[in-house]
């Protein structure tokens, strides 16, 4: 060891050492902006999904619809109006006939 460390090969170690201590520090540096980077980006894509969100929100919303609806001259069903549709088996197969002639005209 006493031999190693008074010759030139104990310099060429060391700078090796010393370069190798750089790389290390320069790929932490670069893996840090990086990630500084990816952070700014995903408070970026944060704040546009918020907006549209809230312009969904607004587009989608009842009021809106309601609006829409009367603007085509639908109007909202009575409550005592609305229930459900009643079908037999049959329906079905005439169903799936009517869907298959429509798919002929193309």
């Amino acid at each position: 060891m006493v031999r190693l460390t008074r010759g030139r090969a104990w310099i060429a170690v060391l700078g090796l050492l010393l370069a190798g201590i750089v790389a290390v520090n320069v790929v932490t540096l670069s893996i840090a902006a990086s990630a500084g980077h990816i952070d700014r980006n995903i408070a970026a894509l944060d704040g546009e999904n918020s907006t549209l969100r809230g312009r969904d929100a607004a587009l989608s919303g009842s009021d809106r619809v309601r609006h829409d609806a009367a603007a085509l001259g639908l109007t909202m069903g009575a409550s005592d109006q609305i229930g459900y549709v009643q079908f037999e088996p049959r329906d079905i197969a005439v169903a799936a006939q009517r869907l298959a002639a429509a798919g002929a005209g193309y």
